[in-house]
């Protein structure tokens, strides 16, 4: 399941991690922590330290990744399966980030400090993994250019797709949530 920061403040997340740890469901719940529900910051809207410690009340296990660095996460995110699959119920990801431009189009993010948009400018994640997969020797300078090329085409390609499809009948729809012959 994921989520947003802002989402924590809401019955449904509360009353779905608490039903989910009573009966042990084996679900990982990933917050992505932007550190602003829309325009509030995380130190006016909950009242403990993280949203984890939060999420560690309903006795699961939870674990905090550093959600700019892509190895933080899918380290968190691989320790968290694995306490699902032991059957010990669901666990927790706090993936700490900040969102780098407004909530939506309409948000000029003017709430935010010069001084904070400095500090975490230096901290995008996509550079630094990029610099990594270079330092790592996994990629070096020009490919990195020449595969977000190839990859910008992809997307545009894949939109052009959707756009032109015929939008689906409503009855095709739970075909993409139910497995096959599991609907009852």
């Amino acid at each position: 399941s994921f989520f947003g920061d802002g989402a924590v403040n809401s019955g449904a997340f509360n009353e779905g991690i608490n039903l989910a740890a009573v009966w042990k469901v084996p679900v990982i719940f990933i917050c992505e922590n932007n550190l602003y529900a829309m325009s509030l910051p995380q130190s006016k809207g909950i009242s403990s330290k993280s949203i984890a410690e939060r999420a560690a009340a309903y006795n699961i296990s939870t674990f905090v990744a550093d959600g700019n660095d892509p190895t933080s996460v899918y380290k968190a995110v691989l320790d968290a399966a694995e306490i699902c699959r032991r059957g010990e119920g669901p666990s927790f990801v706090e993936c700490r980030s900040w969102r780098m431009k407004g909530h939506g189009i309409y948000d000029k993010a003017e709430y935010r400090t010069r001084e904070e948009v400095e500090r975490w400018s230096d901290k995008d994640p996509v550079k630094l993994f990029e610099g990594l997969l270079q330092k790592e020797g996994v990629v070096k300078s020009g490919e990195a250019e020449k595969l977000k090329g190839e990859l910008e085409g992809e997307l545009d390609e894949a939109i052009k797709k959707a756009r032109s499809s015929p939008v689906p009948e409503f009855s095709s729809l739970e075909g993409l949530v139910y497995p096959r012959g599991e609907r009852d």
